[in-house]
């Protein structure tokens, strides 16, 4: 998956997106992972997953800016993916102020 870093489809930028997010507050629940995993074939995820666990925060944070100009490059679409985000937070049923830091963070860095 290295080789695919920067050629991520849409799919591939948001699975990735969301197993970020779902480490916001330091657990992966089921829940966070079944949603991550909804877009993708398991391969596929494990790829992407294992491509996330290969990463510190700095390029995990590299990556995700690196997609603007392609994913995201629109307000509107900005907004989608901070959705999503939000999707992941409240699936465990507590939106906690790690996920919510982790959240402005990227309203204002995206």
């Amino acid at each position: 998956m290295a080789n695919k870093i920067g050629k991520w489809n849409l799919d591939e930028f948001i699975t990735f997106l969301l197993i970020h997010a779902s480490y916001a507050d330091l657990e992966y629940s089921d829940e966070e992972r079944v949603i991550s995993k909804s877009l993708l074939s398991a391969e596929d995820y494990d790829e992407i997953s294992a491509a996330y666990d290969d990463m510190g925060e700095y390029e995990i944070t590299e990556s995700i800016i690196s997609y603007k100009g392609l994913h995201y490059p629109t307000v509107p679409q900005k907004q989608e993916l901070l959705g999503r985000m939000t999707q992941i937070f409240e699936a465990d049923g507590d939106f906690s102020k790690l996920e919510k830091k982790l959240y402005e963070f990227y309203n204002k860095l995206l």
